[in-house]
């Protein structure tokens, strides 16, 4: 029978032990090895999600911007053709009314009687004439014949001033009035035009 040696089972015991610590330490760092692989994989997933996300959201910016640019681009284009009717309209209702008022005083001025400026103003209707008459009685028929053309009201006299021209007389005046609301719709087209003056008829008629 073999002797029993405890100094040999002590180094038996401490070998097993050292293998089982061993064991357990490779079981530790392999679970270490695996979460760390688990976080970078999750880390990794998780950035590239993100990145996909980024990518989209920055294309769906720039394709919201490049919409916004052109929805800015109609706008300027549609406000520029609706100025350009809205001043061909004007330009329309202030040449319609120029034309009036000039037909309404050709028709009326007798022959003696010289226009030499005749300015409307849009914003109050207002009428200004300034002619040369032969006579008063000239004048006078001319105011007549102003108010009797249903065109003008208020038709005063401003100033006048008379100088001597060979053997005859020549009296140089003013006329103010106003022209007259016409049925369907003048004032409406009065009150959508602007304050701007019609220009300035000079010279003789």
């Amino acid at each position: 029978m073999k002797p029993f040696n405890l100094a040999e089972s002590r180094i038996a015991e401490r070998a097993r032990c050292r293998q089982y610590v061993n064991r357990r330490l490779r079981s530790i760092l392999l679970l270490v090895i695996l979460t760390v692989a688990v976080a970078v994989t999750s880390y990794s997933c998780d950035v590239a999600i993100v990145r996909a996300k980024s990518t989209y959201i920055t294309s769906e910016l720039a394709d919201v911007t490049s919409r916004c640019v052109e929805l800015k681009r109609e706008i300027a284009s549609i406000k520029e053709r609706s100025g350009q009717r809205n001043w061909q309209r004007q330009l329309s209702n202030q040449s319609e009314r120029l034309l009036d008022v000039l037909g309404a005083i050709l028709t009326s001025v007798p022959s003696d009687v010289w226009l030499s400026r005749v300015q409307s103003s849009e914003k109050d209707s207002s009428v200004t004439l300034e002619a040369q008459a032969s006579s008063f009685e000239s004048l006078s028929r001319f105011i007549d014949a102003l108010r009797r053309s249903g065109k003008f009201s208020e038709v005063r006299l401003a100033n006048s001033k008379v100088s001597e021209l060979g053997d005859g007389l020549l009296v140089d005046f003013s006329l103010n009035s106003y022209m007259r609301a016409q049925a369907g719709g003048a004032s409406a087209t009065s009150a959508a035009a602007t304050t701007e003056q019609v220009p300035e008829i000079k010279g003789g008629l």
